[in-house]
């Protein structure tokens, strides 16, 4: 799948999940796309594809309960279960905790 198939496709599971609150399209171009499924404030799958280097990756991100300041996000990346990397990214700017 190109970006443009996975662009009509997350567009379709938005209307097929109802789970699913939004698509936000964080950038886009001929051969890059980045974007993210909300599910809710605190949870959503980040979708990154791109075509010139046939690239495609897909992360659960929820933040981090045992912050004190909420600032932080875990993400869930998943190569072939078990194990389930982990790591912990501060929270974008601007992002309501």
């Amino acid at each position: 799948m190109n970006v443009a198939d996975w662009l009509s496709a997350l567009h379709q599971e938005v209307q097929r999940r109802a789970y699913i609150d939004a698509l936000v399209v964080l950038d886009q171009s001929a051969s890059l796309l980045k974007a993210r499924l909300l599910i809710a404030a605190d949870l959503f799958v980040q979708v990154y594809r791109n075509d010139r280097f046939d690239t495609t990756n897909l992360v659960l991100m929820t933040t981090n309960s045992a912050s004190t300041h909420g600032t932080n996000w875990t993400a869930y990346g998943i190569a072939t279960p078990p194990p389930i990397r982990k790591l912990t990214i501060p929270a974008p700017k601007g992002v309501v905790q």
